[in-house]
């Protein structure tokens, strides 16, 4: 699976698509699909199959992009959290305040 470079990209290309279609997937206007009032050929509906499949292999591959940079949120998070508590210990140690780090904190 190719990996993706923006947040707009796809898996794959998609072609072939009816006009009305190729429109809603250029836009990002899905109403515009309601605008078809004929019935697709065998080579639109294969056209319409293979863009579903490249959509739901697109979105898997943004769910697991979003699932990696909350891994690295909660990490940086974590980290912060650390150097916010060794900050208040050192400004206690400054202001001859008796604070020390817990256990859990070193």
């Amino acid at each position: 699976m190719p990996e993706l470079k923006s947040w707009n990209d796809l898996t794959q290309e998609i072609s072939g698509l009816p006009s009305e279609f190729a429109a809603a997937v250029g836009t990002g206007r899905s109403g515009l699909t309601m605008l078809l009032d004929r019935p697709l050929t065998l080579e639109e509906t294969r056209a319409v199959a293979h863009a579903l499949a490249v959509l739901i292999d697109t979105n898997r591959e943004l769910q697991q992009h979003c699932s990696e940079l909350a891994v690295s949120v909660k990490n940086m998070r974590r980290h912060a959290q650390g150097m916010l508590r060794l900050t208040e210990v050192l400004l206690a140690k400054a202001e001859f305040r008796d604070e020390d780090l817990d256990e859990d904190d070193r």
